[in-house]
């Protein structure tokens, strides 16, 4: 119970930072992108406050040598654990390119806000309107979220994106 209710907290007051900073659609949040962890771990600056980001409903792979690489390397049956975190790195370099440090994105909220690490979850909108949660998963990237995947606003295109990437064997579904 203590654990919901700091998680409502958080997500009250991360809806107080950022509500001044809507875009015209009242739907998406601006902005700054401070740093990138990984592929669909962001830092975002709101009216100078730094916000954790996770990009809802995708996962890429790890850039660590750590337990669940060794799980995704046995789901997607890679060869090792460094061709797993070398996927992970092309995710995090691909989200890097696409919004660097300094540049303005987008954030759009679903119902469940904040995760078990505390991080905003979010769908990350570039300035020209494309999802960065959609690309990552377009070039074979990401995977769907699987535990959340299905009840998500987006689902229908997210898991589009994934089945066309798998279909056309982009990034980690190449054969």
């Amino acid at each position: 119970m203590k654990k919901y209710c700091y998680a409502l907290f958080l997500s009250i007051v991360v809806f107080t930072q950022i509500s001044a900073e809507k875009k015209p659609d009242n739907k998406q949040y601006r902005a700054e992108v401070f740093s990138i962890a990984d592929g669909d771990t962001i830092t975002v600056l709101v009216k100078g406050q730094k916000l954790k980001i996770r990009l809802h409903g995708i996962d890429t792979l790890e850039v660590h040598n750590n337990k669940k690489a060794k799980e995704q390397k046995i789901l997607l049956k890679k060869k090792t654990v460094t061709e797993v975190m070398e996927w992970g790195k092309k995710a995090k370099q691909m989200t890097a390119g696409l919004i660097p440090a300094g540049t303005i994105v987008y954030l759009e909220l679903d119902k469940k806000k904040v995760d078990k690490y505390k991080r905003v979850l979010a769908y990350v909108f570039l300035e020209d309107g494309k999802m960065l949660n959609e690309l990552l998963l377009q070039e074979g990237l990401a995977l769907p979220y699987e535990k959340t995947i299905k009840s998500l606003k987006y689902s229908e295109i997210l898991i589009k994106a994934w089945q066309k990437a798998v279909f056309e064997e982009k990034g980690i579904w190449k054969k």
